[in-house]
């Protein structure tokens, strides 16, 4: 059975993706609320909690972990949380997919592959490159079976908090101007949603994926100008 951590737009995409492929899936939030239509299996557990991570973790096959707090939470929770999703898949003996972003690289000026080395100055992307690293080394280690997908700033169905979100799109759809973060001219990746979402089971289902970090498909990258235009 496949496990889904979290049921927002990326969680929404992986659940798609199983019931597309017709893989059995249950999801687990903080909430216990059904994502959406359909007949969905939801467990209600706080991740923060090892014992409830092992709980709603029993009997998976593969975990996708498309969860994390919030962003001003990041230092001195995330590691505790991604620790009892590992100790979880561990215990239960599943294969564990994780979906990052790209902040471990830092300020990148040419083209972003997986190649590149964690030189971010933030604290964000130091708390990422050293959970990436985490998993990897437990992967080589022999003690879990791991995977990474990573995505750049997210667009499609449900997303809101992205750059490329609701503060993008809700301007565009009301004729107004859009406020946008650097230089608009500047060439991006945008990832859709949905494309991660079918990536992050991709590399669940594949083998020989396992113990690397792989980015997911994009279109080609385009400045944020051409992007709403």
């Amino acid at each position: 059975m496949h496990v889904v951590l979290g049921a927002g737009p990326l969680g929404r995409a992986v659940i798609k993706e199983l019931q597309l492929r017709e893989e059995p899936f249950q999801v687990v939030n903080l909430s216990g609320r059904q994502p959406g239509s359909g007949d969905i299996s939801v467990v209600r557990a706080d991740l923060m909690d090892p014992d409830q991570a092992k709980t709603a973790i029993t009997g998976a096959s593969v975990v996708y972990q498309c969860t994390q707090p919030p962003y001003h939470q990041w230092e001195g929770r995330f590691e505790r949380l991604q620790e009892n999703i590992i100790g979880a898949a561990m215990a239960s003996g599943a294969k564990l997919v994780a979906a990052e972003n790209v902040y471990m690289y830092g300020d990148v000026d040419d083209e972003m592959n997986e190649g590149l080395p964690y030189a971010a100055r933030t604290k964000k992307g130091r708390i990422r490159a050293q959970l990436a690293e985490r998993l990897l080394e437990l992967h080589h280690r022999g003690k879990l079976q791991a995977v990474i997908g990573r995505g750049s700033d997210f667009f499609g169905p449900g997303v809101m908090e992205s750059s490329a979100g609701e503060r993008m799109f809700q301007p565009l759809i009301t004729g107004k101007a859009v406020s946008v973060i650097g230089d608009p001219a500047q060439k991006h990746t945008f990832t859709f949603i949905e494309d991660f979402g079918k990536a992050l089971v991709t590399l669940g289902q594949t083998e020989e994926t396992y113990g690397e970090a792989w980015h997911v498909p994009n279109a080609e990258a385009v400045s944020v100008t051409e992007f709403v235009g």
